[in-house]
């Protein structure tokens, strides 16, 4: 159970995302976790203030993982969440947060395809377009 996130303990993604994560993590083992991956991916999805609900639900990751000595992704996560979202429930908030990391996947998905690696400068910039494109739009 998460204190920001509600009752469940795992996080869910769409059954094309869970593939993503799996190329990127456990196959090119590009990132030490799923975990890890999720919480860029949701901060993409956050940054870009752009969602993608998906139906078809996998368990990707404990949520526990978002915790290492280094870093506390979920805490960072779950603080940006309530200020974004402050009327929303616990629940509401995991599958808000779920939705913003769909949407980042997607972006890290393509960057992967176009350089067949991640280069974090890159996404980076590649972040950074994505916003410039929504405040265009009045939108961040």
């Amino acid at each position: 159970m998460s204190t920001f996130f509600g009752s469940r303990d795992r996080f869910a993604v769409s059954q094309q995302a869970k593939k993503t994560y799996d190329l990127i993590v456990t196959k090119n083992k590009m990132l030490k976790s799923h975990a890890q991956l999720f919480a860029y991916a949701a901060t993409w999805g956050i940054l870009a203030r752009s969602r993608k609900p998906f139906a078809k639900r996998e368990d990707l990751a404990i949520m526990s993982g978002l915790k290492t000595k280094e870093y506390d992704y979920e805490s960072l996560l779950g603080v940006v969440m309530f200020q974004l979202h402050p009327e929303a429930s616990t629940d509401d908030r995991l599958q808000i947060l779920q939705e913003y990391a769909e949407y980042g996947i997607e972006k890290i998905r393509e960057h992967f395809d176009k350089y067949r690696n991640l280069n974090f400068q890159q996404l980076l910039d590649e972040i950074s377009e994505d916003v410039k494109v929504d405040e265009s739009r009045g939108q961040v």
